[in-house]
């Protein structure tokens, strides 16, 4: 969104889409508004709803309907009675963040065809985005939410490696020790010479005696 341009006094009812395809915030003139008696729906297991934006609910100048509000799960199958987004309902809201998803953009232009058979309308170049009061408010809790979800994936990122060179640690503290200090055998020099002479035996190329 922050690449691409915010599109001021847009008029529904004069522009076409194909002239701000590089929009990402709008915000539309005066007495433009959503159209709900000419929303519709299409329906994929998730119901993608659209609604187009009119000026005083008027037909284009230009015959082509090419803004349009959508959402999800926000609209009847059987009316139009688009309720897509907080603001959908407030009267003095004429500004829109653009969407930019290509899987769910697929499924609104179906919308969008289906409405153009239903209300006998033509969309040219729909362009869609969600109807909301204040772009730059909701687009500064989207940075919000995302800084905060690296600090939450930083930290357990620390605690992990942090338990792994413990672990670790206290692994190659133990090398080479006895489990118990009473588990190891202690001697006394005369003990201790006379065990290592038994394990070394007679030395190589000598005969032990026997008693005459």
């Amino acid at each position: 969104i922050k690449d691409l341009k915010v599109a001021h006094q847009v008029d529904a009812g004069r522009e076409l889409g194909q002239d701000l395809m590089d929009a990402g915030i709008l915000y539309f003139a005066k007495n433009n508004r959503l159209d709900h008696t000419r929303s519709w729906h299409f329906k994929h297991g998730t119901i993608y709803c659209v609604a187009p934006v009119t000026t005083n609910h008027s037909k284009p100048l230009t015959n082509s309907y090419d803004f349009w509000a959508v959402g999800e799960d926000c609209c009847s199958t059987g009316t139009s009675d688009f309720r897509c987004g907080a603001d959908w309902a407030t009267v003095n809201t004429r500004s829109a963040i653009r969407i930019l998803d290509s899987e769910d953009d697929m499924y609104y232009r179906l919308a969008v065809q289906q409405a153009e058979a239903l209300y006998d309308i033509s969309s040219g170049h729909p362009i869609f985005f969600r109807w909301i009061k204040d772009p730059l408010a909701e687009i500064n809790r989207w940075r919000a939410q995302a800084f905060k979800n690296f600090l939450v994936l930083v930290s357990m990122a620390f605690c992990f490696s942090l338990a792994g060179v413990t672990i670790a640690t206290c692994g190659f503290a133990w090398l080479g020790r006895a489990k118990s200090a009473y588990a190891t055998d202690f001697y006394s020099e005369s003990d201790y010479k006379s065990l290592h002479m038994k394990q070394a035996g007679p030395a190589h190329g000598t005969r032990a005696l026997s008693p005459a």
